[in-house]
């Protein structure tokens, strides 16, 4: 990306390289007017808080995303990160909208959604995976997800954790959308 990143210091904490990536992917996302680098911005930043969090209770791990942000930040990769050459490859994207029965299947799907999350941060290829709520729709559910390619994408879907979600997801929406993305900025709805 041609924005600069901002200046990191000798050895920044994961949160604050998540941030800077989002701050990057801001900037640039505000200059070319595109909205899914400004939703890669949101995720970023929904992950390193989340690593706040799983640090003030002793829980740290690496986050799914890491190596992308440190990618965008041009910092040194190493050899479990993503190379440069991965990241401008191929690339797999998609949105989901679900809607949802009523509250009780709302809180049912979203325990489904943190089991599905356990599993999601060991994927490899799952780059972005990002859910969340919209203001004013409380029974709506949506999901941005990046895979490395189409490959990545059907080894999510075989996994366990993505099977069982799958299956059980069914019993609480009244429906659900599918809008697939490529590298080429067009997308159709599925």
């Amino acid at each position: 990306m041609p924005v600069p990143p901002p200046d990191l210091g000798p050895d920044p904490t994961t949160a604050q390289i998540l941030r800077a990536a989002a701050e990057v992917c801001r900037n640039e996302g505000a200059v070319q007017s595109n909205a899914l680098i400004l939703g890669q911005a949101e995720w970023f930043e929904r992950i390193a808080d989340q690593v706040e969090k799983e640090d003030a209770d002793g829980q740290a791990h690496e986050p799914i995303g890491l190596s992308m942000a440190r990618e965008i930040l041009g910092l040194d990769p190493d050899s479990s990160q993503l190379t440069a050459e991965e990241l401008t490859g191929a690339r797999y994207a998609l949105n989901v909208r679900f809607t949802l029965r009523d509250a009780a299947a709302a809180a049912a799907f979203d325990e489904l959604v943190d089991q599905l999350m356990d599993g999601i941060r060991t994927e490899p290829g799952t780059w972005i995976y990002n859910t969340w709520t919209p203001e004013d729709e409380p029974l709506v559910r949506m999901f941005y997800e990046v895979y490395a390619d189409r490959e990545a994408f059907d080894a999510h879907e075989a996994q366990p954790h993505t099977r069982k979600f799958l299956a059980e997801r069914e019993q609480h929406l009244e429906r659900f959308e599918v809008t697939y993305l490529n590298t080429d900025r067009t997308s159709k709805t599925g």
